[in-house]
């Protein structure tokens, strides 16, 4: 695994020593910052020896992924929205349990 660059923090009564390089575009964080656990050391010394071009770092201070806006396809040109290859919309009736313990949506309006 290729990182972009190596941060330090003492955490969890050790000096772990982290990852950073990019969500793939298939992740709904798609090109945000990724942090990947490598390693813990019981010494600091041990840490920066092995990953030399660490930095330093605090949670505080790193970037956090977010979830922005819903993707451009997100909703259908007539209206209501899809998700995983289904389609919604705003006048659908959810339909009660069944005696399976199963519910949907009914979108005949007649049954």
């Amino acid at each position: 695994m290729s990182y972009e660059y190596f941060t330090i923090q003492f955490k969890h009564g050790g000096w772990n020593v982290y990852g950073w390089d990019k969500y793939p575009s298939g992740s709904v964080y798609a090109y945000q910052p990724r942090k990947t656990f490598l390693k813990s050391f019981d010494r600091c010394l041990d840490a920066q020896s092995t990953y030399p071009s660490a930095q330093f770092s605090n949670v505080l201070l790193e970037p956090q992924p977010t979830i922005g806006q819903q993707p451009a396809d997100w909703y259908g040109p007539e209206g209501g929205f899809s998700l995983c290859g289904e389609h919604w919309d705003e006048d659908d009736e959810v339909v009660p349990m069944n005696p399976n313990g199963l519910h949907g949506f009914n979108d005949s309006k007649g049954g």
